[in-house]
């Protein structure tokens, strides 16, 4: 986070993202990678007990009924267990 010159704070890698095009919400990691039926994979990754911002929920519904799978993850070994489950 940085400060702007009127004091308000703001996120430099989210400013550089918008530019770009991202939408908010958008999830984390994307694996393009079909396996199981799906065409994909999306996580979103969560720290402690965080919680889905509606946004974040909306695309990772919309994602699974467009037929990829989908997951929020809040370690590590939990991404490596479920991608690794995934691909197998």
């Amino acid at each position: 986070m940085k400060r702007n010159s009127n004091g308000v704070y703001y996120s430099p890698e989210a400013s550089r993202l918008k530019k770009k095009g991202t939408k908010a919400g958008f999830p984390d990691l994307e694996l393009l990678h079909p396996a199981k039926g799906f065409h994909g994979l999306f996580a979103e990754a969560k720290a402690g007990k965080g919680k889905l911002k509606q946004e974040q929920a909306d695309w990772l519904q919309q994602l699974s009924e467009d037929n990829y799978f989908t997951f929020v993850f809040r370690s590590l070994d939990e991404f490596i267990k479920i991608v690794t489950n995934y691909l197998r």
